[in-house]
């Protein structure tokens, strides 16, 4: 009989095996989780899950019997590959309970059940095991709460680490930049909110959870018990952040419930203040590519140029920096110390102190992930030779510590040094428990060293010396009985025995006790022969047992070293991140801002980190807005280069602020609170926003939030409607941006007519991206220079890309016939009217109606001329 393929599990338990009402039990706790459910060396899956899970997996679907007449669907994977298996469900945003056999022993009756519970659940946020992480990044757990009264609490869990945060002053507004700055794996939400709606234009598993875990009393409960404390008011807490509260409390619940125990790894609750951070909205990070390029890929990005740590934990935390720039001064001087003290040091010494550079580059490669070590000592999920990984990188700690010793200058070098020298007793301890070569399991064995435990090394020495035992009593039995060839083995199912061919059968004693005949061979065994294998089988039991007991003391004492450990792990990845920033900036000639309070940002031949890589020839620009020159009107060709300025200004003024060198010959980098950029052209058809809408869209955020200290990019503004609204448009942001917002903008545009500005506002500049133009070809030279272009070349680049010739001459022809019209009539008069004052309004009235009435696409030309005519008179009359 087929199996139905979308079969639901039986309400009612009546006709079901017992096993099966204890799976459907565990299955209702589940819920919409998929329930692993072990048996023996598998973890099957019955019902729903079983299809689902053929279906995700392309795995077999089968039947385990019937329940009142109807087959139920089964489907399996075998324990031993479970992190592969969890890997691949958790690619496919699913949940996973893991339920586990929890007492084996159990009594020797037939059909006894083996007691089951669900001890772990696994989500995107939840993991832990290394196999499943990305190696290069974190993943964070989120909990957002909304309050009745409209009040916001956002909360971040870094599981693995045990970085655990309140964002402070989180606000409707700001929460979809929040998500895309903590690149959630997983959001949890109260139940009955409408945050799964909204989505935030991120995508990430929405989880809800019960209201009531965010409610005051019950999530300060929580934390309370947590963190066995009193009060909150040491983590700077009070009842007036009851919302951060509520997203905290139930954060950690959720986390704990996943784990089924105590995170004691978590230890602190830091209030992150992103104020202090420089501000980048979601759009802004997806134009100056820092993570992904904008088509998604991996590289090539800011992060991946920059990425050379030699752990992982330096990567990661380089990653954190560049998404996370600071307007702490005190943080930025004290990474550009530690940066000069290496190149000063490393790169500008004898080769000795090269070779000292080498020494701690080795060292730190051979240093394991510590920091994700935390979890899983916490959890005692680490294994035996993760434990020794760890005791080996201990053991490399000192020379690390001799060697960043010999620098002096950096303040912030010498408290990372002082904190990376973990307390001697630690290793001491780790050296003596843990066997030099652990095996991969503590259920195997010889995980604890010989002379940690006497108890231990007489149960090993019970078992370990059964080979002389042996060799003694077979060397006897031969003597008594005669039979030269009698041999003592051990087999699994018989345990040890004698082994005598049928040829000596007649010499057999008679307290021998027959075990097996086979074909030329019998088997036997003795009393004194099976007290030895019960003694030393036993021995192996308590052995084994002794030693998960003594591997449970050494997890507690990392535990209650978990701080200093915790310290020593971010430490070091510290130490990575500033020396990869610091060979970096040597190899490639970056050098060190000057980080200013004032609002400004002045550059000299500054260059793109990410293009200078990858370009075999790249040519310098400077840059230059303050509080005298805060908007620069950029013009020029298509290809010319304007992204690129733009860019590499944003990115140079983004590394100044995590504390990095930066590619140019100077730099002054200023107050600067907030980066927006307004780059290319996309749309949103799922959400019903075209081009241009999403274009007004990220416009508007920029003018409401953007400030006199921020940094902005703007990259041809209204080029999605009819010209003269466009332009219009784009006059009018740039206007609004330099008389109210005032922020130090970059405004690129293909609308000559906007070069104007500056005649009318001392606060704005023109430049233009220069290009050589010939009757065969357009050459870039992506140099800027002063003043506006003198045309927009994009007929030459239309050709440069293939555009058929003859539609290249048309286009030549076409526009030549509007220069002549556009000469004797300039259209940047009749918008730059706006800023005088007019005592005759009709008259610019009139010209408004003329010009809206007419028709562009079937005017002919001597309708325009004398169009532009009317139009020109009621100028004149205007300027009587």
């Amino acid at each position: 009989m087929e199996i139905p393929l979308h079969y639901k599990a039986p309400i009612s338990t009546e006709g079901l095996t017992p096993l099966m009402q204890q799976y459907l039990s565990l299955k209702k706790e589940a819920g919409s989780m998929i329930l692993l459910f072990r048996l023996g060396d598998f973890y099957e899956l019955f019902y729903d899950d079983a299809e689902k899970i053929s279906r995700l997996l392309n795995l077999t679907l089968t039947k385990r019997g019937c329940a009142n007449g109807i087959p139920i669907p089964m489907a399996g994977i075998p324990a031993s590959s479970l992190e592969q298996y969890l890997s691949r469900l958790l690619e496919h945003g699913e949940s996973v309970a893991i339920c586990e056999q929890i007492n084996e022993n159990f009594s020797s009756i037939k059909n006894s059940l083996v007691e089951r519970k669900i001890v772990r659940i696994i989500t995107p946020g939840t993991i832990v095991e290394d196999a499943l992480l990305p190696l290069k990044s974190d993943r964070a757990l989120v909990a957002i709460n909304t309050t009745k009264d409209g009040k916001i609490g956002i909360s971040y869990l870094n599981l693995v680490n045990g970085d655990f945060k309140i964002v402070a002053d989180s606000t409707e507004e700001n929460i979809n930049s929040e998500l895309h700055r903590l690149s959630p794996a997983e959001i949890i939400f109260s139940e009955t909110s409408d945050i799964k709606t909204k989505h935030y234009n991120f995508v990430t598993k929405y989880t809800p959870v019960p209201d009531w875990h965010f409610e005051y009393d019950n999530a300060i409960r929580y934390l309370l018990e947590h963190f066995k404390i009193d009060s909150l008011s040491s983590f700077g807490l009070n009842s007036n952040n009851y919302q951060d509260i509520g997203a905290a409390g139930a954060l950690i619940r959720y986390a704990s419930k996943s784990q089924s125990r105590e995170l004691s790894h978590i230890q602190n609750l830091y209030i992150e203040r992103t104020d202090q951070l420089v501000f980048l909205d979601s759009t802004t990070r997806k134009n100056l590519e820092i993570n992904k390029t904008i088509n998604g890929d991996d590289s090539p990005t800011l992060f991946s140029i920059l990425d050379k740590c030699h752990t992982q934990m330096g990567s990661r935390l380089l990653r954190k920096w560049l998404n996370n720039p600071t307007q702490n001064t005190d943080i930025i001087l004290l990474r550009q110390g530690a940066i000069s003290a290496f190149i000063n040091y490393f790169f500008y010494g004898d080769c000795l102190k090269r070779n000292t550079l080498d020494s701690i580059k080795s060292k730190l490669k051979q240093l394991p992930d510590m920091d994700r070590m935390l979890s899983r000592i916490a959890l005692k999920y680490i294994r035996p030779r993760e434990i020794a990984n760890l005791r080996n990188s201990i053991r490399l700690l000192p020379d690390l510590h001799s060697f960043l010793g010999l620098i002096k200058e950096s303040k912030l070098l010498e408290n990372l040094n002082e904190a990376i020298l973990i307390d001697p007793s630690i290793s001491k301890f780790l050296d003596i428990a843990i066997s030099e070569d652990p095996s991969i399991s503590v259920k195997d064995g010889g995980v604890i060293s010989y002379g940690f435990d006497k108890e231990l090394d007489e149960l090993r020495s019970i078992s370990n010396n059964n080979s002389n035992f042996i060799k003694e009593l077979e060397e006897r039995e031969k003597e008594n009985t005669g039979i030269n060839n009698l041999r003592i083995s051990f087999s699994k199912i018989f345990g040890f025995y004698i082994e005598i061919t049928k040829s000596q059968l007649n010499k057999v004693p008679s307290n021998y006790r027959r075990l097996q005949t086979l074909k030329n061979t019998e088997r036997f065994s003795i009393s004194e022969l099976k007290q030895w294998e019960e003694r030393i089988l036993s021995s192996k039991e308590k052995a084994i047992a002794r030693e998960k007991f003594l591997y449970e003391t050494v997890l507690k004492f990392l535990m209650d070293n978990i701080k200093e450990i915790s310290l020593c792990a971010k430490s070091l990845s510290e130490v990575d991140t500033l020396i990869n920033l610091a060979e970096h900036s040597h190899i490639n000639n970056w050098i060190l801002p000057t980080i200013s309070e004032k609002t400004e940002i002045i550059i000299n031949s500054g260059r793109h980190p990410v293009v200078e890589i990858n370009t075999k020839i790249f040519t310098p620009n400077d840059c230059i807005v303050n509080n005298e020159k805060r908007m620069i009107i950029i013009t020029g060709p298509n290809m010319g280069g304007k992204s690129t300025y733009m860019r590499q200004t944003a990115l140079i003024t983004l590394l100044a602020k995590i504390g990095s060198f930066v590619p140019a010959k100077k730099a002054i980098i200023g107050n600067i609170d907030r980066i927006f950029t307004r780059i290319g052209a996309s749309d949103d058809i799922s959400g019903g926003k075209s081009t241009f809408m999403v274009e007004m869209i990220e416009t508007a955020a920029i003018l409401s939030a953007s400030t006199n200290k921020s940094l902005v990019l703007i990259d041809e503004i209204g080029r999605g409607t009819s010209t003269n609204d466009g332009m219009c448009l784009a006059w009018s942001i740039a206007e609004r941006m330099i008389n109210f917002n005032q922020s130090l903008t970059l405004f690129a545009t293909h609308y000559f007519e906007l070069t104007r500005i500056p005649h009318d506002l001392q606060n704005a500049v023109n430049v233009h991206l220069s290009a050589i133009d010939s009757s065969d070809d357009i050459i870039f030279l992506h140099e800027v220079k002063s003043g506006p272009a003198n045309q927009s070349y994009g007929i030459q680049v239309a050709r440069k890309a293939g555009i058929p010739i003859k539609v290249i001459e048309s286009a030549r022809e076409k526009l030549n016939n509007i220069k002549k019209v556009s000469a004797e009539y300039n259209i940047t008069e009749i918008c730059s009217y706006k800023n005088k004052k007019q005592p005759y309004d009709e008259y610019i009235d009139v010209i408004y109606r003329s010009i809206e009435s007419i028709d562009l696409d079937n005017i002919t030309p001597i309708e325009s001329i004398n169009k532009l005519y009317e139009i020109k008179n009621i100028l004149e009359k205007l300027r009587k």
